[in-house]
């Protein structure tokens, strides 16, 4: 992954025909924080108390 993006843009004409540059950084952090290793937990708990439905099935729950 790249640690820094640049996209620059020159429309030709309207309110903003002039050159845009933006950037992004990007910051990667291989371990995860405590909050995700809760929302992972929680998710693994979910996944457990709930039936896996297929969407066809999901779709026909929600429309009644």
């Amino acid at each position: 992954m790249p640690r820094e993006v640049h996209l620059s843009l020159s429309p030709k004409e309207g309110l903003l025909a002039k050159r845009l540059t933006v950037r992004s950084e990007h910051l990667v952090i291989r371990q995860l924080v405590e909050s995700d290793r809760k929302r992972v937990a929680q998710t693994d708990q979910f996944m457990a108390m709930y039936a896996t439905v297929d969407f066809e099935e999901y779709q026909r729950k929600m429309a009644n």
